[in-house]
């Protein structure tokens, strides 16, 4: 049926009045901002893709240009794409306003900041620091290729800060420095769409023959599915035991619509598939199309309750683009686990509560070049016996996935003998399998559980170990993370901070922090939704949001639980802690236990015995 509506329907097609306008993003925060400031133009029909320099012109390429008027992006990104096509291309300026944000955002930066752009912005930062009487250090680069000898230069110079466009941050960020990303924000959008509208002259004539099928074609082996808007299905080559899978994709057409493009997994008896989803439109009527791909995992159906994926630039999260808190306190640190998350040998990532290994573990997957499958996280606290058995036997287990990476979260939650096993199993079967190991463990650095697990790793599987840093006694640091956090905020969320009151910077960098980033960043967080009206944090904001997190952290709470004792004994152990802190007071110990006085004897009694 629908090769019959594409060959039949190739001529005739009506003239689509609307300027078709194609946008190359150098970030996916611009994207937002590009299409939301289009609503305001209703001349125009705008697609968006994110990709720098090459890989913009390869986006570029995937597209049908004769169906386009016009090309739009920003910066090294644009001198490329116009090599690459005989369109118009309209390029996204950084307006004085953008400058002012970025500047005063970094003011009180406590390093060697240096901006790093052509020569126009270059210009226009020297005029605004003239005028505020702030000083910084200016570099002009005439190329985008000179990005990376130029950022090479300014790191043997000692600055630590490049605050610079989409291919200098990535060049800084390769060697370790921390970065600052200039964007453009609505208004510079506004004024180049009001350009593309003034300047763009001719009209397009839309030919959308086989162009389903071509998307099918490109990829031979793979089953595809299309729907219709109203969720009819039209096309259909799956086999007949697969069919399961029409009612799974049509529960996704409504995310589709609202979300664009997305890829997801799904486990059957019969296999582990991905699906992605695309939109695609055809005489001005949109159409969902399903690419379908098995993929080789396990055997038995359903997802195991431990395991869960995580999809390298998955969009806009929060995750993406987090500051890195190792990098801030040792950049050295940084680069080198940044040269190890390209090599083959295990990792294991250690630190304090809240340090977040979970996250650090997914930024080195983003960086090791396994991308093209999802990290697979096993949960330890959640393994069984006979999971770790079948896990390191089964031959469709992801641990002999090619190209997979797979990460063992929650290690010092495994009881002692399940560790061993899942050591002895996975060095039983390493020789065999392809996945890029990664060991998780959150701890104390003196606590001899965690350090005789590291020991055990090292010994077996020769682990290069990356310890996290904890927030303790780094003040600097704290306020460079926060000034850091903040422009990530406004760039995933086009939000409009400029900084946060002296006071304000006191009081984070005195606290005391027990639960480390994943505390500051949950303050950092709120504050930020607590001050809308206002493009300051208010240092009344951040005391508030301390106070609560005192009551929520008192000091009997921030020793973790020794969740390698049994049972009985952690019962013993949280017991005989409510009695010291009561003082011994029985009554006061029971009430704040939620427990009789009879049931806290029998408790006591059962310890001497």
């Amino acid at each position: 049926m629908l090769v019959y509506m594409l060959h039949y329907e190739t001529g005739g097609i009506p003239m689509n009045h609307k300027i078709q306008l194609l946008a190359i993003a150098p970030y996916e925060a611009l994207k937002h901002v590009i299409l939301e400031t289009a609503k305001e133009f209703p001349q125009l029909q705008v697609t968006v893709e994110v990709g720098t320099i090459y890989e913009g012109v390869e986006k570029l390429k995937q597209h049908h240009l004769e169906n386009y008027d016009a090309v739009l992006s920003r910066g090294g990104t644009k001198m490329e794409v116009e090599k690459n096509t005989t369109l118009p291309v309209f390029g996204i300026p950084i307006s004085y306003y953008d400058l002012l944000h970025i500047i005063k955002l970094v003011e009180h930066y406590q390093g060697k900041a240096a901006i790093l752009s052509y020569e126009n912005i270059a210009n226009s930062a020297r005029v605004l620091c003239d005028v505020l009487q702030l000083h910084f250090d200016i570099y002009n680069i005439d190329q985008w290729h000179n990005a990376a000898e130029k950022v090479t230069q300014l790191k043997e110079m000692g600055y630590t800060l490049i605050i610079g466009d989409a291919v200098s941050v990535e060049y800084a960020e390769k060697l370790g420095m921390q970065n600052v990303l200039l964007t453009s924000g609505r208004e510079s959008v506004r004024e180049a769409l009001t350009q593309v509208t003034q300047v763009t002259t001719y009209l397009r004539r839309a030919t959308a023959e086989n162009t389903l099928f071509h998307a099918g074609l490109s990829r031979q082996g793979v089953h595809l599915l299309c729907y219709d808007e109203t969720g009819e299905l039209l096309y259909d080559d799956l086999p007949k035991n697969l069919h399961k899978l029409q009612t799974f994709c049509r529960r996704l057409l409504p995310a589709i619509r609202t979300e664009g493009d997305k890829t997801v997994y799904r486990k059957l008896p019969e296999g582990f598939f991905e699906i992605r989803a695309q939109r695609h439109h055809y005489r001005n009527a949109p159409y969902s199309l399903f690419f379908i791909q098995p993929q080789r995992f396990f055997t038995q159906s359903g997802t195991p309750p431990y395991l869960t994926f995580y999809e390298a630039s998955s969009g806009h999260s929060e995750q993406r683009g987090l500051p890195n808190f190792l990098q801030i306190v040792s950049p050295t640190a940084w680069t080198q686990a940044l040269e190890m998350a390209k090599s083959v040998q295990p990792l294991c990532i250690t630190g304090a509560p809240g340090t977040e290994g979970d996250i650090f573990c997914q930024q080195l997957y983003e960086k090791s070049g396994r991308t093209q499958t999802p990290l697979l996280q096993l949960d330890c606290r959640l393994l069984h016996q006979e999971d770790i058995l079948h896990f390191c036997t089964d031959p469709h287990s992801p641990l002999f996935l090619e190209q997979g990476s797979l990460c063992f979260r929650n290690l010092e939650g495994l009881a002692p003998e399940l560790f061993t096993l899942l050591v002895d199993e996975l060095a039983a079967a390493r020789y065999s399998a392809t996945g890029r190991l990664y060991f998780q463990l959150t701890g104390s650095p003196e606590d001899p559980l965690l350090q005789e697990r590291l020991t055990v790793l090292r010994e077996t599987f020769r682990v290069f170990h990356i310890p996290l840093p904890s927030l303790a006694h780094k003040e600097d640091k704290i306020l460079n993370y926060a000034l850091l956090y903040l422009q990530h905020h406004n760039h995933l969320y086009d939000t409009k901070l400029v900084g946060m009151d002296p006071e304000a910077v006191t009081l984070l960098c005195q606290y005391s922090w027990p639960q480390n980033t994943s505390q500051l960043r949950q303050v950092l967080r709120r504050a930020i939704v607590l001050s809308t009206e206002t493009p300051w944090i208010r240092a009344h904001t951040i005391r508030q949001l301390l106070r609560h997190e005192e009551e929520i952290f008192r000091p009997s709470l921030r020793q973790p639980l020794p969740l390698h004792q049994t049972l009985d004994q952690l019962i013993q152990a949280v017991v005989q802690k409510t009695l010291e802190e009561e003082n011994m007071n029985q009554s006061a110990a029971a009430r704040r236990l939620g427990i009789s006085r009879t049931t806290l004897w029998r408790l006591l009694k059962k310890k001497k015995e």
